[in-house]
Formats: C-alpha cells, sequence, structure tokens
C-alpha cells in the first residue's frame, strides 16, 4: 500500500512543534516547514499582538488551523515552560541579533542569547521532550576581520568561530 505524502498526512496535527523566536529568519522558516508538513506550531515572538512582525506568520499556509503564537521573552522567568508543555518538539531559534545599534554591545546580545537556551533547555527538560534542536546566529562565526583563508570565498564550518578579541577591539557586538 502506498503511503500517503507526510505533507498531506492528518496524523502530523497532534503533533506539537514548539518554536521559539518564530518571527525571525530561520524561525520563520522553521514554523512555515512544520506546518507544511502537517504539525501543530506553537510560536514565540516578543509580541504576538505586533502584526508588522507577525503577519508574516499568520499568513501562511495552514497557520489559520495549525499556528498559536506565544509571548516570550528571553530574559523572562520560564519564558518556554507552558508552551513546551504537551509538545513534541522545541526548536529554539530564539537569539537577539543587532547591528549598528546602541542596543549592540556584548552584553545585550551574549547575555540574553545564553540565559535563553539555558531557560529552553530547562522547558525542554521540564516537559520531558525528546528532540530538541538548537540554532545559533551567524555572529558566532562570520565576524573574523577578513582573516579567514580564502577571503570572501571561504566556506565556513562548525571550526570556524568569531574573533572576540577583534569584536571587542572593534565595538562591532
Amino acid at each position: 500500500m502506498k503511503r500517503a505524502p507526510e505533507s498531506m498526512s492528518s496524523s502530523n496535527a497532534d503533533k506539537v512543534v514548539v518554536v521559539t523566536g518564530a518571527s525571525g529568519f530561520i524561525g520563520a522558516q522553521v514554523t512555515r516547514a512544520a506546518l507544511a508538513k502537517g504539525y501543530t506550531v506553537r510560536g514565540t515572538v516578543r509580541d504576538p499582538a505586533n502584526d508588522a512582525k507577525t503577519a508574516h506568520l499568520r499568513a501562511l499556509a495552514g497557520a489559520a488551523e495549525r499556528l498559536t503564537l506565544h509571548k516570550a521573552d528571553l530574559l523572562g522567568e520560564r519564558p518556554f515552560h507552558d508552551v513546551c508543555s504537551g509538545a513534541h518538539v522545541l526548536v529554539h531559534t530564539a537569539s537577539p541579533f543587532f547591528w549598528g545599534t546602541d542596543d549592540s554591545d556584548e552584553a545585550a546580545l551574549v547575555e540574553p542569547a545564553v540565559r535563553g537556551t539555558r531557560a529552553a533547555m530547562d522547558a525542554a527538560h521540564a516537559a520531558a521532550l525528546k528532540q530538541v534542536v538548537l540554532t545559533s546566529s551567524t555572529a558566532a562565526v562570520y565576524m573574523d576581520g577578513g582573516n579567514k583563508p580564502g577571503g570572501a570565498a571561504h566556506v565556513y564550518t562548525g571550526a570556524d568561530w568569531s574573533d572576540v578579541e577583534y569584536m571587542r577591539k572593534n565595538d562591532i557586538y
């Protein structure tokens, strides 16, 4: 017997995928893909009522039936515990990213990223989730002052990390 394509499977609708940072570039793509596969998605965003930041999510195919948006603050108390309760998978993409603003200092980037990741892992543990996916920011790998072999043609891998001293010296956090 031929199996129906997974994207048309009704059995996925009862499986809940939590996507932190759902309104961000990676989070929105993960949300779109999960909805396309028929999953129910609980997305976390800073402000679910902010249409300018969430309309693209609400417009996704399947969103009206299987997407809910939840307020979460990376620095809040247990920001992901409620949304992870009863879920099957957590995809943690939430992380601050600033470029060229007054907020683009080391503390504004690193502290919320670390605290948010710890909060996501705590929530996944408390909810006994069996699958967790963590993503990172391009800021973790590409700031090196152009010192990578091959220059602009360099292919980044898991061995690449931003040069923290270069970033501090040039005030580009």
